[in-house]
């Protein structure tokens, strides 16, 4: 696995993962801490893509092994992900993704502070 980016779940971008030329993985937020996994036809633009079902074979577990249900949209299969747990994607019991959770917090002081790590 190499590393690829990050997605945030506190802005808007879409992250897509292109699986083949008919196929394409997406990550969007559906509110602050929660996103929603789903999958378009590949057509390009991006901007175009139609929404398909998930190809056969396809899974998403957090790391304890939980798997995460589909939940349908408009006939379409979506997967509802939080930014509290890591999650492995597999197609067909090969690993394709795995999303990690990163915490940390960004701390800005008072210009008359100093600060320190040990």
């Amino acid at each position: 696995m190499i590393e690829a980016g990050s997605f945030s779940y506190l802005n808007d971008t879409i992250y897509g993962i292109d699986i083949n030329a008919n196929l394409d993985l997406r990550i969007e937020k559906v509110s602050p801490g929660s996103a929603t996994i789903y999958f378009t036809n590949g057509t390009l633009p991006h901007q175009t893509s139609t929404k398909v079902n998930p190809p056969n074979g396809f899974s998403i577990a957090d790391f304890l092994g939980n798997v995460v249900p589909p939940f349908p949209v408009n006939g379409i299969s979506h997967f509802i992900i939080t930014d509290t747990r890591s999650y492995n994607i597999t197609i067909g019991h090969q690993l394709i993704a795995t999303l990690t959770v990163q915490n940390q917090q960004s701390i800005d002081l008072d210009d008359n502070l100093a600060h320190f790590e040990f």
